[in-house]
């Protein structure tokens, strides 16, 4: 168990990462067990909590909400906690994550795009924005609103 509380404590992890690092440290699956039964009871390890600061975390790199699940579940995240980290994220901070989501793809999109006054962006511009929003994860939809603005 002090192997796991060492590596939960230089940042957080989900429950599938702790105990894939412990498998990989070649601990018995029982006693893997027992650690993160015992770091769950004791609130080091909540995937919920997990997933509320991961969020918090990816929208601050402008991650988009799809690619944010798509990155909790590769690390093992259930949906459910998903949903409660972002429930958790709009309680905390009063807001709606999809609107922050937006805001974040508008913000990402003046990176790219310079304008004078109200004239219309060049499409080499538009096109370099509209890739970056989708290597960040933003539907199709979010893009052309976000572009359109630019048109």
């Amino acid at each position: 168990m002090e192997v796991a509380a060492r590596h939960l404590a230089t940042r957080p992890r989900s429950t599938v990462e702790l105990e894939n690092y412990l498998r990989k440290k070649e601990f018995h699956e029982v006693d893997i067990k027992d650690a993160v039964r015992k770091l769950t009871e004791n609130g080091y390890l909540n995937d919920s909590e997990y997933a509320r600061t991961y969020i918090r975390y990816a929208l601050g790199k402008r991650k988009s909400l799809f690619r944010i699940k798509y990155e909790l579940k590769e690390k093992g995240v259930s949906q459910e906690n998903i949903e409660n980290g972002i429930y958790m994220f709009e309680d905390e901070t009063d807001s709606d994550i999809r609107e922050i989501e937006y805001e974040n793809a508008l913000a990402e999109t003046a990176r790219y795009i310079k304008t004078q006054g109200d004239e219309p962006a060049e499409k080499k511009q538009l096109d370099k924005a509209a890739r970056r929003l989708n290597s960040l994860g933003y539907s199709a939809s979010v893009i052309s609103s976000v572009l359109g603005r630019y048109r």
